[in-house]
């Protein structure tokens, strides 16, 4: 990320690679266990429902971890900037765009929702150019029935 600030001054931040995968978890409802991993680190520009090959990358690998049982929701998010609808509408699109290339990827036919969250802030740092930035993004829950064979 390069920023200016308005005396002209320039400064950059370094480049960290983040793991993919947030976290994975086993859940019980009922007497159904479900295998549930999140990913929520494809980022988009600001204004932007764009996925770039870096997120192409990330989505071939949460496509690995979709099987043909499972339910896959794709949140949107949008940072605090812009109005409320706008926000709604943008990580609606985020959300959208991110579903498709799931569908376009995925090696069998598959699902996703796409559900628009606006700028209900994922990672509660609104207020800072990074946090805003972590906040334009979507998530992926990959939800997978346990079966025992």
């Amino acid at each position: 990320m390069t920023l200016t600030d308005s005396s002209g001054k320039v400064a950059n931040s370094q480049e960290k690679f983040l793991s993919v995968d947030q976290f994975t978890e086993a859940q019980r409802t009922g007497s159904r266990a479900y295998k549930i991993a999140r990913f929520s680190l494809i980022l988009f520009d600001f204004g932007k429902a764009d996925l770039d090959s870096r997120n192409v990358n990330i989505v071939d690998q949460i496509v690995t971890r979709i099987q043909p049982t499972s339910i896959v929701v794709v949140n949107g998010y949008a940072d605090s900037l812009g109005g409320a609808a706008y926000n709604l509408e943008l990580s609606q699109r985020r959300a959208q765009a991110t579903a498709d290339l799931i569908v376009k990827r995925c090696p069998f036919p598959v699902r996703p929702s796409a559900i628009g969250r606006g700028s209900s802030n994922l990672y509660g740092a609104n207020d800072t150019p990074e946090g805003r930035y972590l906040s334009r993004t979507v998530e992926v829950i990959v939800r997978t029935p346990i079966t025992s064979e």
